[in-house]
């Protein structure tokens, strides 16, 4: 009997797995579907009647704003916020939509967007091989509305193209994209003010990477963040509305213009100005002994590749000048009672690095109550490089009676800023 109900229930089964066989979830075919989901797409890329802004974001930082307007016959004019030429200057390349893993929006001539994955470091500030790590080839990752969001293939970039207004698409074809914001970087001191009747901010800004380094009291304590920003037709905007994580003091800055010396604008429709500024709102007291005690309990030390960074000069005293010259560092307790500032130099085989001069300094600085740090030089050892004022003026400086104060911009990485001006600075990397 029981071996009867077993081949009974065996036969079940086999029934059941042959009419779930017979019976497929999809009434339509695997090609079906995905020309269907195609042309979807390509009706939702051409549905935009002034384009798409396109937010990009490489995996190097940095966020980057692309104007493109799609049409039927596979081609896209582009605009890009990478220069103010080319923000202004369209460029015709060709696109196409391809079922791989998934639908995806293949750009496959070079084009503004290519240079961000340009594997030339020289040409978009990345890392040589690999550029900003940037994509190309994106997958569809949603539709939001007038959003749709993108994700690399190869590098898994997040891209956002957002549907873009007449104004926008006005704006790049008749050229008007302004880019007054980049005269920030005519600003001498290392922090700029920026201030309205409502905020007041400290910022920290790399045109080159649009990044922005942003400090600002908040509850009776200083915040500072670094953000990503992008260019649009009337200004920037920060990439922080793309994350919850933090909530900076503004979003957008538009309305730029240039006074001798100042910059006036609009910070979320309220008139404010950004000028220099000796020192931030506030001194972060704990910063020079961080940076200090990182080095010493690692066991190694800071190193600089430029030098001084001295009223908007980089490497003011020219130490990549000297003979087959690296960096120079500092280096904590290299003895007991003296820190060391060694000269780093490629080797003469040009096969590794050495150093043969250093400069002494009492170990460890002088660290004050309001957080700034002072030097005392030593003594020198070794032999000294050739030429030798670029290594000369450099210690000097480091003598400064004023001293300086500490900024962590990013993991390992920090500015070391003169207290008295705030045009004068260096910066540390492990």
């Amino acid at each position: 009997m029981k071996k009867i109900i077993y081949s009974l229930l065996i036969g079940m089964i086999a029934l059941s797995a042959c009419k779930k066989e017979m019976e497929p979830v999809f009434t339509e075919s695997i090609d079906k579907r995905l020309k269907d989901s195609l042309d979807n797409y390509q009706r939702i890329l051409m549905s935009a009647e002034f384009g798409w802004n396109t937010l990009v974001f490489p995996l190097q930082g940095g966020a980057y704003n692309f104007y493109m307007k799609f049409t039927d016959s596979n081609r896209v004019q582009m605009f890009a916020d990478l220069s103010l030429e080319s923000s202004n200057q369209m460029q015709e390349s060709s696109w196409r939509l391809k079922a791989l893993q998934q639908p995806s929006l293949l750009f496959d001539t070079y084009s503004y967007l290519h240079e961000l994955s340009d594997p030339d470091g020289s040409v978009n500030g990345g890392v040589d091989g690999a550029g900003l790590q940037s994509d190309f080839e994106f997958a569809f990752d949603g539709v939001y509305g007038d959003t749709v969001k993108l994700r690399g293939r190869f590098n898994h970039t997040t891209a956002y193209m957002v549907k873009a207004t007449r104004a926008d698409q006005d704006a790049h074809y008749s050229q008007q994209v302004q880019r007054t914001f980049d005269q920030i970087g005519s600003l001498q001191t290392f922090f700029a003010r920026l201030s309205s009747s409502e905020t007041k901010c400290d910022l920290q800004v790399d045109v080159a990477s649009h990044r922005m380094l942003i400090g600002w009291q908040e509850a009776g304590k200083y915040k500072i963040f670094t953000s990503n920003y992008y260019y649009t037709t009337t200004g920037i905007g920060l990439a922080n509305p793309y994350s919850d994580t933090v909530k900076l003091p503004f979003t957008k800055l538009d309305g730029a213009t240039w006074n001798n010396g100042t910059i006036s604008c609009n910070i979320d429709g309220k008139s404010a100005t950004i000028a220099e500024t000796v020192l931030p709102l506030q001194v972060d007291t704990a910063a020079p002994r961080k940076w200090y005690n990182e080095a010493l309990e690692g066991g190694d030390y800071w190193q600089t590749f430029n030098g001084w960074h001295i009223n908007g000069v980089e490497d003011a005293y020219k130490v990549r000048s000297t003979s087959r010259f690296y960096s120079f560092g500092y280096w904590p307790q290299y003895e007991e009672g003296i820190d060391l500032l060694p000269w780093i130099v490629v080797n003469a085989a040009g096969t590794g690095l050495t150093y043969s001069y250093g400069v002494g300094f009492d170990g460890p600085p002088r660290f004050d109550s309001n957080g700034f740090l002072y030097f005392s030089v030593y003594g020198e050892l070794g032999t000294r490089p050739s030429p030798f004022t670029p290594v000369a003026s450099t210690i000097t400086k480091f003598a400064d009676p004023g001293g300086y104060y500490l900024v962590k911009f990013a993991e390992k990485i920090y500015f070391m800023v003169s207290a008295t001006t705030g045009k004068s600075w260096i910066a540390w990397y492990r």
